[in-house]
């Protein structure tokens, strides 16, 4: 203190306008440096991201067969997207064809089954003997017995053989009333179709 309150106030003012001075520039500084920092950020994030597509645009390069070495992104994924669609195409077909193969197998396996499996009617006026062969046994016999009533005969007397290698069912049925004629062949083939789920 110099004992002069103007100086001393003067130099007090002096002294607080420098440390304001101060104060300012490490704010300006602080400000700076986070600015940088948001900078180098943003930088790392963009190289990060570049490298990411480069990595994954060549893993996708070496996927598709008809990229050429120097096709850049653009065409790049305009040769993903005709593969793409080429192979949806391809699977369609081959859907396409397992299908009909399947329905070649289940008809195949349809008629080994019939040929396995055979039905012989005899009709006599309101009367029919209808006899069943096959290489297997029957699920369930009383199922063949409601398909054979399915088709309005009752069924006065049933016989099932079978042997190691042959199964032999014998029904004697006579029409019920509401039947009028029965044709023995259509007769046949719809009781042959019918069995098919009983075997």
């Amino acid at each position: 203190m110099s004992g002069n309150p103007k100086s001393d106030e003067a130099l007090a003012r002096m002294n607080y306008i420098t440390k304001r001075m101060k104060s300012i520039d490490a704010l300006g500084a602080l400000k700076h440096i986070i600015e940088s920092t948001h900078r180098e950020r943003a930088t790392v994030a963009e190289r990060l991201r570049r490298n990411r597509m480069k990595h994954f645009c060549g893993k996708l390069e070496s996927l598709i067969p008809t990229t050429l070495p120097r096709t850049d992104r653009s065409g790049l994924l305009e040769n993903a997207g005709t593969y793409i669609k080429e192979l949806q195409d391809q699977l369609s077909q081959l859907k396409g064809r397992r299908e009909c193969l399947e329905a070649k197998l289940r008809e195949k396996t349809v008629n080994k089954r019939l040929e396995v499996t055979k039905v012989d009617v005899e009709v006599k006026e309101r009367e029919s003997v209808i006899i069943i062969s096959s290489i297997r046994k029957p699920k369930h016999f009383w199922r063949v017995i409601l398909e054979v009533e399915h088709h309005g005969l009752d069924v006065n007397m049933s016989q099932l053989s079978s042997s190691d290698f042959f199964v032999y069912i014998y029904f004697h049925a006579s029409f019920s009333e509401v039947i009028k004629e029965v044709d023995p062949a259509q007769l046949q083939n719809s009781l042959k179709t019918r069995l098919l789920a009983v075997y």
